[in-house]
């Protein structure tokens, strides 16, 4: 595909494979299109990809600039994406969304809050944006990777990032 970014692939079985990425909607649309739409994409051999029609989610009005790096997990029969945006509000970090699914396709998306806030202290490596979620579903506990910057860090010219890992028991 000529655009797309940050594909996360899903091995549901022999012969059937899963991509949830950003993609642009067509060849015609801007490049930075695809910051604004999450598709679904499916194979059998995992090589020759077919994309659904329509994006499974899209930018929420309740965001500004995107809904960029999906991540999708199954638990407990349902699909979770996990997902970065910025919230409306002028000032507020980039932070991590999710949205829920049944069968992968239609998402219910839980946009009116952040799973996953940046810090709210400027001095924590974490305070400008947590983005670019991985999560590992373990017996016991969620695990919670991300990237991270700082606002102290930016202002001071550098864009250096960090990666956090956040523990959540399960039930918690």
């Amino acid at each position: 595909f000529e655009s797309g970014r940050r594909p996360f692939v899903h091995k549901e079985g022999p012969g059937r494979y899963r991509m949830w990425m950003n993609s642009r909607p067509s060849r015609e649309d801007p490049w930075d299109s695809l910051y604004q739409n999450v598709y679904e994409f499916r194979a059998e051999d995992g090589i020759r990809w077919a994309r659904s029609d329509e994006p499974v989610l899209r930018v929420s009005p309740r965001h500004r600039g995107g809904c960029l790096y999906p991540f999708v997990c199954q638990e407990d029969g349902r699909y979770v994406l996990w997902y970065g945006a910025y919230p409306k509000r002028e000032g507020g970090g980039f932070q991590i969304y999710l949205a829920e699914s049944e069968n992968g396709t239609n998402w219910l998306n839980h946009d009116s809050q952040s799973a996953f806030p940046s810090s709210e202290d400027r001095d924590r490596f974490d305070s400008m944006y947590v983005s670019t979620p991985c999560v590992l579903v373990e017996p016991d506990r969620f695990l919670l990777y991300y990237s991270a910057a700082s606002w102290v860090h930016r202002e001071k010219g550098s864009y250096y990032q960090h990666i956090g890992v956040a523990v959540c028991p399960r039930g918690g």
